[in-house]
């Protein structure tokens, strides 16, 4: 059946919206470009503003619902939240104020984790606001009563990561005093509950150890969508997608971070 805010079947190049509050959302948008190389991509990163984390619940609802309206007036066709934190705070305000189809990346990530859990022991590392919030919590225990989730807040990452530590000893040493914790608890699986902590899975795979499965859910989250736009018919057939990148912050910064991790040239990054 096809969405209702869905005009009608078939192919539909207009581009895909992307917001985050700065640099996380690309681990979505580097699986999206794998997963739907035919589909054009609109991304804004609100670096201006990050980390959004640290930010009160009403400030977060009006820099996500800003980020949207900027995205929705591109003419894009699906708008992608891909931050926990405005997904957790802002994702219904927003489906309610948007005409085209608003995707949460919070349903496909606590999926992936009790799919790939082997005893539930769950760890869940994310921002103070997603993390006070509980969303995951309450989602993983109400639909696996036998789940132990841990739940904990790493607020240095996402200004870390904004800079460009991606992969250094400055990361390594906060990683591995953040999660000393979950360590102790011995957790089975651990989920990266913020976009931004993709960037960094390396070092906290090396701080948890192999025994621990860490969920980067940027994989299944395209696949949602991806199966989702077949379903409805509105799959883009372009043969060379755009790329748009924009940013509330410092535009070279960005570009020169985004290209790294994007492996791939990025011709311009506007201000917003």
């Amino acid at each position: 059946m096809l969405d209702k805010n869905l005009k009608c079947p078939g192919f539909d190049s207009r581009s895909i919206g992307v917001f985050d509050s700065g640099f996380g959302g690309l681990t979505i948008m580097k699986s999206l470009i794998e997963k739907l190389p035919s589909e054009s991509i609109i991304y804004f990163g609100d670096s201006a503003n990050a980390p959004y984390g640290d930010r009160t619940s009403s400030e977060i609802i009006k820099y996500a619902t800003d980020a949207a309206d900027f995205l929705a007036q591109k003419n894009i066709k699906i708008l992608i939240i891909a931050c926990n934190t405005a997904c957790a705070c802002a994702s219904k305000i927003i489906k309610q104020k948007l005409s085209i189809p608003v995707f949460e990346i919070i349903t496909p990530s606590f999926q992936t984790v009790l799919k790939e859990s082997k005893n539930y022991n769950i760890g869940v590392i994310a921002t103070r606001a997603t993390i006070r919030s509980q969303i995951y919590k309450k989602l993983i225990e109400q639909h696996n009563p036998k789940a132990r989730v841990l739940s904990l807040s790493c607020p240095l990452f996402v200004p870390l990561l904004e800079e460009g530590h991606f992969d250094n000893k400055l990361a390594l040493n906060l990683a591995e005093h953040y999660l000393k914790p979950l360590k102790k608890k011995k957790i089975d699986t651990l989920l990266l509950a913020c976009t931004h902590y993709p960037l960094m899975k390396g070092i906290i795979q090396k701080v948890m150890g192999d025994d621990v499965k860490v969920i980067d859910p940027s994989l299944a989250c395209a696949l949602n969508l991806l199966s989702f736009l077949e379903k409805n018919g509105i799959s883009s057939l372009n043969a060379k997608p755009k790329y748009e990148f924009y940013t509330s912050g410092d535009t070279e910064k960005f570009k020169n971070i985004a290209e790294v991790f994007l492996e791939k040239k990025i011709d311009q990054v506007l201000k917003k």
